[in-house]
C-alpha cells in the first residue's frame, strides 16, 4: 500500500531543505535517517540538502523547535541555510505568531527575527577571538594581503586585484578570497556548490567578521555570494565583551508537493 507525504521544499543562498510536519514522518513508518535517505536523493526521490521533521508545538510557546538531518541521513550540524528555511516556513504558514521567536534545531536554539522585507535575521552566538589571527604584512598594507587564520582551517585572503590565482598555491588550509567592493559590501570569490566545500553561510560570516576586525569595512556589511547575498552585522569588542554576530539573508519555498513511497 502506497502512502502519500506531503512536503515543502525550501530554499535559501543555494541550498535546498525538505521540510515534512512530524504526523508526515510518523505516516511513512521509517526511521528518520532512512526517510532522510529516501527523500533527499536527487534520483530515486525529490532531492534535497536535507530534511527538516517539525516536532510538535507547544500553545502560545515563543519556541519552535525540528529535527534536521542531512541528505546522507546523519544528523545535521547547526546549518545556516536550515534555520532561514525552517524560519520561512513557520511563517509562510503562518504557524509562528510574532516577528521575534526561537527556532530549535536539534536541540540549539537560536534566535530569528522577521524583518520588514520578508527576510530573516539571526542572531549566532559571539565570535571566539582568542582562536583568530591576525597576519599583517607591513610592506604590502593590511588591504592587500590581510591573512586570517581560524580554528576551522580556512584562510581569509582579502585581494586588490581579480585574479584567485594569485593566492599562495603551497597552503593546506581551504582559502576564502574576498574582494572589498566598498566599506558596506564585500564579494566571497568561491566556486560554485559542485565544486566547493564551504559552507557559503559560514564563510560570509566568517569573512565578515574578519572584515570588520581589521576595519576594512563597517560593522554591517553585505556579502556576495554564488547565489545570492547576505548581510553580516558584528560590533566587535566593546569594552571586553565580544558581541553577538548577526546574519540576514532571504528564503523562500521553491515547491510544495506528495511523495509517494
Amino acid at each position: 500500500m502506497s502512502i502519500n507525504l506531503a512536503f515543502t521544499k525550501m530554499v535559501a543562498g543555494g541550498y535546498g531543505y525538505l521540510v515534512i510536519e512530524y504526523s508526515e514522518y510518523k505516516k511513512s513508518r521509517l526511521f528518520t535517517s532512512e526517510l532522510a535517505r529516501k527523500l533527499c536523493d536527487g534520483v530515486q526521490g525529490i532531492g534535497a540538502d536535507g530534511l527538516i521533521i517539525v516536532e510538535r508545538q507547544e500553545e502560545e510557546s515563543i519556541d519552535y523547535s525540528a529535527l534536521v538531518y542531512n541528505s546522507d541521513g546523519t544528523v545535521a550540524d547547526l546549518n545556516f541555510a536550515a534555520v532561514l528555511c525552517f524560519s520561512k516556513y513557520l511563517l509562510d504558514n503562518e504557524i509562528v505568531k510574532n516577528t521575534n521567536f526561537n527556532v530549535v534545531l536539534n536541540s540549539k536554539s537560536i534566535p530569528v527575527q522577521q524583518m520588514p522585507n520578508s527576510e530573516i535575521r539571526i542572531e549566532l552566538p559571539s565570535p571566539n577571538l582568542p582562536d583568530i589571527y591576525t597576519l599583517f604584512n607591513e610592506d604590502l598594507g593590511v588591504q592587500n594581503v590581510s591573512q586570517l587564520f581560524l580554528k576551522e582551517g580556512y584562510k581569509v585572503v582579502f585581494l586588490n586585484v581579480d585574479k584567485v590565482e594569485d593566492m599562495d598555491s603551497d597552503s593546506e588550509e581551504e582559502k576564502l578570497p574576498v574582494q572589498i567592493l566598498s566599506s558596506k559590501e564585500i564579494e566571497l570569490r568561491l566556486e560554485k556548490r559542485d565544486n566547493c566545500s564551504v559552507n557559503y553561510f559560514k564563510a560570509a560570516m566568517m569573512v565578515a567578521a574578519c572584515a570588520i576586525l581589521n576595519n576594512l569595512t563597517q560593522n554591517e556589511v553585505e556579502v556576495i555570494l554564488p547565489y545570492g547575498t547576505v548581510i553580516v552585522e558584528w560590533h566587535g569588542v566593546d569594552d571586553g565583551s565580544v558581541s553577538p554576530l548577526y546574519l540576514t539573508s532571504l528564503s523562500k519555498c521553491s515547491f510544495v508537493g506528495d511523495f509517494i513511497l
